[in-house]
C-alpha cells in the first residue's frame, strides 16, 4: 500500500495530458478502493468523474495539453462537491441539489428556490488580486454565466412544470421586491398568459390556504395551521386552549359586575360555556398572575419572553454594596440560620454562615464584606426579638411556624378547581399562619398572603393569618404587621370567584393592574390627606398611584419590560376608569378585612 501511494505521489509531481491522467486515476481507483455492496455507488461516482475527464479531452481538442495535479484536484472537487452518498439519482422521486451546470436531469417538475434579484444569478465579484478580474481568457468561468447556464438547463429539464420561487417582499419594510432578472426575461419571452403568478400570504395559518378554492392555488396539509385558521375565522377575540374558551366581552362583563359588587363581595358562580371537565389552578399560579398580569399574558398566553434590561449582564466593577435582591437573600439566610439554631438547639455559628454566603458570591469581598455581614447578623438578631402584639416574639413565632404542618387545600369553583397548601400552627386562636419577610413592606407580600388566606377560608379552614414585613430596626416607618382574621367560607368563595373572573379575562387581554400602583390607589382612597375635598379624593389617589408606578428611589413597574410592552409610557392609566375598577375589585376586600398589629419591645 505504501509503495503504491509513494508511486502515485511521484506521478503527481509532474505534468501529464488529460488522457494520461484519466488512465492513471482509473488504475488508482482499482488499487485503493474495493467495490462491494456498500461502496459500489461511491466507487461508481469516482469512476464517472474520471470518465468525464477522459471524454473532455476530445470535446476540448486538448490531446497535447499537459496539466498538473492542482487542476485535476480542482476538476474532481467540482464534480464531487454535490455528492450526497452516491445515491442513484434516476431512482429517486424527489432530488435536492445545488443549482449548478450539469446538475439537472429531465424531470416531471423542476422547482428553483431563492430566485431573488441580486441573489441569482450571482455577481462576478472577485478580489483585486485575482488575475481573472484584470484579464480574462477564453473558457474562463464566471459565476454569473454558470448560473445562467444552470437556469437554462433546468428550464430544458422541466417536462410539465417549472416552479420558480422568490421572496417578493422586503423583510425590512415589507416593500415589493423584484424577482431575478432571469425570471423577468423568461416572462417577457413566454408572455404573461403562459406564466402563472401566485402571491402567497404572510402567515402559514391564513384561512385562504384551507378554503379549498376552485383553482387550487392556495392549499396546505398542516393540521396545526388549519386549527389556527379555524380559530381566526371564529373571531379574533376568542382564545381556545387547555383552559377552555372565553371571550373578552364575557370577561369584561364579569369584571364590571365584580367592580359593582366589590363593596359587599357577595359574588356567586358565573354561567359560561366551557369545555367538559374542571380547570385546575394552583394558587401559586394565581399569585404569579396578579404579581404581573402583563408578564403572565406574554409568557403563558402568547409564549413570548423578553429579557429584562441588564438581567444577564454581569457588573464590570466590584460592588461594595450588594443590590436589593442579594441583600434580601442574605438577610433571609441569616433569619433561617438563627431560627434553626434556636429551634434545634444547635450552634449555627456566624462564621459558618459567612463562609457559605461568601462561597456563593453573595457578599462583598475583603474586610468590608466581613463588616457588612456582621452588621446584618447583629441587626437581625435584634429584629427577631421584637414582639408582634399578643402573638409573641417574632423568633418564637417563626419557630412555631417551622414546627407546624402543611395542609393541602382544594376549592371547587365550577368550572375551576383552586388548590394549594397552607402551612400553619396552633395557637389559642386556632390555626395560625405567619407570612414574614425581612424586607420593607410591599404590596407583593400582602397580595400573596391575602390569596392564601382566602384559599384557606374557602376550603373551610378557620385560619388566622399574620402578614409581617420588617427590613431592619433602624428603618423606622418601614415595618408593618397585619392580621387577617378567619373569613367565612361563602364570603371567601365569592371573593375568589371575583378574582378568578379577573384571571380569566387576563387570558384574552392584559389586565390593567399593577400590584404597587393599584394598592396605593385603594390605600389613598381609604386614607386621604386631611382637608382633601371629597370630589378630589379619587384624583389624588390616582396621582399617588401614578407616582408609585414610576421608578424613583425604588424600582417601579414602569421599568418592567412586559409592562412597557403592554401599556407603553403612559402605563395602565390610559383608561383611568378601568384601572380604578380593577384596583377596587382586588384590593377593597383586603382593606376591609385587615387589622393592624402593633410591633413593640424594640425601636421598630
Amino acid at each position: 500500500f505504501v509503495e503504491e501511494l509513494g508511486a502515485f505521489a511521484d506521478y503527481c509531481a509532474a505534468g501529464h495530458t488529460l488522457r494520461e491522467w484519466s488512465g492513471k486515476l482509473g488504475s488508482v481507483i482499482d488499487a485503493f478502493f474495493v467495490s462491494n455492496n456498500e461502496s459500489f455507488r461511491d466507487v461508481g461516482m469516482l469512476r464517472g468523474a474520471v470518465d468525464t475527464l477522459g471524454k473532455s479531452v476530445t470535446a476540448a481538442d486538448a490531446d497535447e495539453l499537459r496539466v498538473g495535479i492542482d487542476l485535476i484536484r480542482k476538476f474532481m472537487q467540482m464534480h464531487l462537491q454535490g455528492a450526497t452518498g452516491g445515491a442513484d439519482v434516476a431512482n429517486n422521486t424527489v432530488v435536492f441539489s445545488a443549482l449548478r451546470p450539469g446538475s439537472s436531469t429531465p424531470r416531471k417538475a423542476v422547482c428553483l428556490l431563492g430566485m431573488e434579484d441580486g441573489a441569482f444569478p450571482r455577481l462576478d465579484s472577485r478580489p483585486a488580486y485575482d488575475l481573472l478580474k484584470i484579464q480574462r481568457k477564453r473558457l474562463d468561468r464566471t459565476p454569473r454565466i454558470d448560473d445562467r447556464t444552470a437556469f437554462l438547463e433546468s428550464l430544458l429539464s422541466a417536462r410539465e412544470i417549472l416552479y420558480l420561487s422568490y421572496a417578493g417582499f422586503s423583510e425590512i419594510d415589507n416593500q415589493s421586491a423584484p424577482a431575478s432578472v432571469l425570471i423577468r426575461e423568461l416572462m417577457d419571452f413566454a408572455g404573461e398568459k403562459n406564466c402563472k403568478v401566485i402571491e402567497h400570504r404572510l402567515q402559514a395559518f391564513n384561512p385562504v390556504y384551507f378554503m379549498g378554492g376552485a383553482d387550487g392555488d392556495y392549499f396546505s396539509y398542516s393540521a396545526e395551521n388549519c386549527a389556527a385558521a379555524r380559530a381566526r375565522l371564529a373571531g379574533p377575540r376568542i382564545l381556545r386552549g387547555k383552559r377552555g374558551a372565553w371571550s373578552v366581552e364575557r370577561g369584561a362583563e364579569r369584571l364590571a359586575r365584580a367592580a359593582e359588587q366589590a363593596g359587599s363581595v357577595e359574588l356567586g358562580a358565573w354561567d359560561g360555556e366551557r369545555e367538559a371537565g374542571s380547570v385546575e389552578i394552583d394558587v401559586v399560579k394565581l399569585i404569579g398572575f396578579f404579581r404581573n398580569p402583563a408578564a403572565y399574558y406574554f409568557q403563558q398566553v402568547l409564549g413570548v419572553r423578553y429579557d429584562q434590561q441588564g438581567a444577564l449582564v454581569l457588573p464590570e466593577q466590584e460592588e461594595f454594596e450588594p443590590d436589593a435582591l442579594v441583600d434580601y437573600c442574605v438577610r433571609d439566610e441569616i433569619v433561617k440560620a438563627q431560627v434553626a439554631a434556636q429551634r434545634q438547639n444547635m450552634d449555627e455559628s456566624q462564621a459558618r454562615v459567612f463562609r457559605r454566603l461568601s462561597e456563593q458570591g453573595q457578599l462583598p469581598l475583603g474586610k468590608w464584606g466581613r463588616e457588612w455581614f456582621d452588621a446584618k447578623w447583629h441587626s437581625i438578631a435584634e429584629l427577631l426579638a421584637v414582639r408582634l402584639g399578643d402573638l409573641g416574639e417574632l423568633q418564637d413565632v417563626l419557630m412555631q411556624q417551622a414546627d407546624g404542618e402543611a395542609e393541602n387545600l382544594q376549592v371547587d369553583l365550577e368550572p375551576y378547581s383552586l388548590y394549594g397548601s397552607a402551612h400553619h400552627f396552633e395557637t389559642d386562636c386556632g390555626p395560625t399562619a405567619l407570612h414574614f419577610r425581612c424586607v420593607s413592606p410591599k404590596a407583593n407580600g400582602k397580595m400573596a398572603a391575602w390569596l392564601r388566606h382566602l384559599l384557606a377560608g374557602a376550603a373551610g379552614l378557620p385560619l388566622t393569618s399574620y402578614y409581617c414585613e420588617i427590613s431592619t430596626l433602624e428603618s423606622r416607618g418601614k415595618a408593618e404587621c397585619l392580621a387577617l382574621p378567619p373569613i367565612e367560607q361563602d364570603t371567601a368563595r365569592g371573593i375568589l370567584a371575583q378574582y378568578i373572573a379577573m384571571y380569566e379575562s387576563g387570558h384574552s387581554t392584559v389586565l390593567r393592574f399593577s400590584q404597587q400602583a393599584s394598592y396605593e390607589f385603594v390605600n389613598k382612597l381609604g386614607n386621604p390627606a386631611k382637608k382633601t375635598p371629597a370630589d378630589q379624593i379619587e384624583q389624588e389617589a390616582l396621582k399617588a398611584a401614578i407616582s408609585k408606578w414610576y421608578s424613583n428611589f425604588s424600582r417601579g413597574d414602569d421599568a418592567d419590560v412586559y409592562m412597557q410592552r403592554a401599556f407603553g409610557v403612559d402605563g395602565p392609566f390610559a383608561d383611568e376608569a378601568e384601572f380604578a375598577a380593577v384596583a377596587r375589585a382586588f384590593w377593597k376586600p383586603f382593606f376591609e378585612y385587615r387589622d393592624e398589629i402593633k410591633i413593640s419591645a424594640g425601636e421598630a
